[in-house]
């Protein structure tokens, strides 16, 4: 015997609003801590040791990729890398990660509300540049430079999805974003359209609901409340 399938009626849009305010009333501080939920950039970061949320992180030293399901514990670069570099499994999983341009992560000048533009240096394009400027000193000696001076952030990439910062102010979007815009512009692509269409900037660690409405954001976070809570 089979029941057919009722599909139940969105709620009117005027109660949208008081039913993420009950959703969020029912959201435990401690879910929000255990999820690392940044409630200004809408990203949440769960540690990958949870035993549900979290996720398997690349064995080799300073990588953030998800690991391989295998023995060796490598994400599927790393992998090639270490098939390629003629190393010891050992030697290659403690020397230096590929550098991961446009990768998600602040300048590391102190103050500083610029991204950096590579995991490598991990500095703003504007203090990676001083910093060939004055002959690449020992970073202490750098910070501690008189020109060297924190810049303020510039907000996020116009990408509605999208959690990253704007590197210069000569840009609308991410750095990861940035090339995608140039190419779809080039196809006579709309920008507001674009931006509200284009999917964020993927991250191992993060997940990002920026750009969702606020009632399907604090569905989410209840869900994931929900399901933890039966661990």
């Amino acid at each position: 015997m089979t029941t057919a399938l009722r599909l139940v009626p969105p709620p009117a849009s005027d109660l949208l609003p008081a039913r993420a305010r009950r959703l969020w009333e029912l959201i435990r501080p401690e879910t929000l801590e255990v999820l690392n939920w940044d409630e200004t950039t809408k990203v949440l970061r769960p540690s990958p040791e949870h035993p549900f949320l979290g996720l398997r992180i690349c064995s080799r030293v300073g990588c953030l990729a998800q690991a391989r399901r295998s023995e060796l514990g490598l994400c599927s670069a790393c992998r090639g890398r270490w098939k390629r570099s003629g190393k010891s499994f050992e030697d290659f999983v403690a020397s230096d990660p590929k550098i991961l341009t446009g990768a998600s992560g602040d300048c590391g000048v102190p103050k500083c509300g610029r991204p950096w533009t590579s995991s490598r240096t991990q500095m703003c394009e504007w203090h990676r540049e001083l910093f060939k400027k004055l002959g690449e000193p020992p970073l202490q000696e750098f910070f501690t430079h008189p020109r060297v001076q924190p810049l303020p952030h510039l907000g996020h990439c116009a990408v509605d999805a999208c959690h990253r910062m704007r590197p210069s102010p000569a840009h609308l979007f991410c750095l990861a974003h940035w090339p995608r815009w140039k190419e779809a512009a080039g196809r006579g692509a709309d920008s507001e359209t674009w931006c509200r269409m284009e999917p964020g900037s993927s991250e191992s660690t993060a997940v990002s609901l920026r750009g969702l409405p606020p009632l399907v954001v604090a569905e989410i976070l209840y869900v994931l409340q929900a399901r933890t809570d039966t661990e």
